[in-house]
């Protein structure tokens, strides 16, 4: 048989390890798709790579948060053209993003109920607790 105390307690844990392990992911999947980005500039295979390498260049890279991705944008003949250069699991991401706001919400929830709870016990009369008690 657990408490109240407990059961808020544990809530508490899964909400907030929720929290952060959907952030902890979002950032892992925003690095690693960093790193890759510099990895392409260091030996480039797609035209807006080779066009981005040079030192005069008009393209340029750009990231996205969600879904996260790298885009490189350059001009052919006046025409802007894009490409992805390296975009993680768009699933993996979207399932920490809702990780992150899930666990988020739910520590506030959690954090606000308690909170009402003991303005309540604090401001509620207190009755038969004095040595004046006929129990």
């Amino acid at each position: 048989m657990t408490t109240p105390a407990v059961r808020r307690s544990l809530a508490m844990l899964v909400a907030t390890g929720l929290a952060i392990a959907g952030l902890v992911t979002l950032v892992v999947l925003w690095l690693s798709m960093s790193r890759q980005t510099i990895l392409a500039t260091d030996s480039p295979t797609t035209p807006c790579m080779v066009e981005y390498a040079k030192e005069d260049s008009q393209a340029h890279v750009r990231y996205e948060i969600l879904p996260p991705r790298s885009v490189c944008t350059w001009d052919v003949a006046g025409a802007e053209q894009e490409e992805t250069v390296v975009q993680p699991s768009e699933a993996l991401a979207v399932a920490a993003a809702v990780a992150l706001v899930v666990g988020v919400g739910g520590t506030v929830a959690l954090l606000v109920s308690d909170r009402r709870r003991s303005r309540a016990a604090r401001l509620a009369p207190r009755t038969g607790t004095g040595p004046t008690d006929p129990r």
